[in-house]
């Protein structure tokens, strides 16, 4: 099978190969120095008091929303074209999904008219009466 639209460009450099290479000749290829490194510069980037460098993606998103306290009861807002990690972490932390759609005639977002979203967005919201549209 040949694709015909990348999922991503790719443009490495003599920078890149240098990195992956002190990272094999280390022997650590998880932890060690490369990765605290990585993690201070990030800290230091974003000016958090500390960064923890996570193998992938989905564990990151699993991560940030338990650091939110993120749980049943919270609607996370999704595009419907979306990566499945996101979708498969917010059922992991038992979460609703919820997505908005387009109104074809204003190509503005919108929301189906049962969706838990026309009625509120987390517990953080209050509904009439303390009622939930979903349970």
């Amino acid at each position: 099978m040949t694709l015909r639209i990348p999922l991503s460009d790719l443009d490495y450099g003599p920078e890149e190969e240098a990195a992956v290479l002190r990272v094999l000749r280390s022997k650590w290829l998880s932890m060690g120095p490369e990765v605290q490194a990585f993690e201070n510069e990030f800290a230091q980037f974003t000016g958090a008091k500390h960064a923890i460098a996570v193998a992938n993606g989905t564990a990151a998103l699993h991560l940030a929303y338990l650091a939110l306290n993120l749980g049943p009861g919270d609607a996370i807002l999704q595009p419907a074209l979306n990566f499945v990690a996101a979708a498969n972490m917010t059922k992991a932390i038992g979460a609703p999904r919820c997505s908005p759609t387009s109104a074809p005639s204003t190509n503005q977002p919108s929301l189906p008219s049962r969706s838990p979203l026309c009625y509120l967005l987390s517990p953080r919201f209050h509904l009439p009466h303390g009622q939930r549209p979903w349970s």
